[in-house]
């Protein structure tokens, strides 16, 4: 088999690779199904897959939050018998 790509590797590639904002490596992929005029929406922003990191990261928050505060309540009933 014929060996592909340059030999030895692309010399520049740390100055080509992907490097990942925040503290965790996106190593993850998912995939969900949208309306069209959903996907136009998001392919007018200018980075729309940072946008939806960020939309989900918020998403979770709120909920993490919400179930907190639910545990709290429950603890206070709980011990008001």
């Amino acid at each position: 088999m014929p060996r592909r790509g340059r030999p030895g590797g692309n010399p520049d590639l740390v100055k080509h690779q992907f490097i990942a904002k925040g503290d965790e490596p996106l190593v993850q992929k998912i995939t969900i199904r949208i309306s069209d005029s959903m996907f136009n929406k998001l392919q007018e922003k200018d980075n729309y897959r940072e946008f939806c990191r960020q939309a989900i990261a918020e998403a979770l928050a709120t909920e993490e939050r919400r179930d907190e505060r639910l545990a709290e309540k429950l603890e206070r009933d709980s011990q008001s018998l």
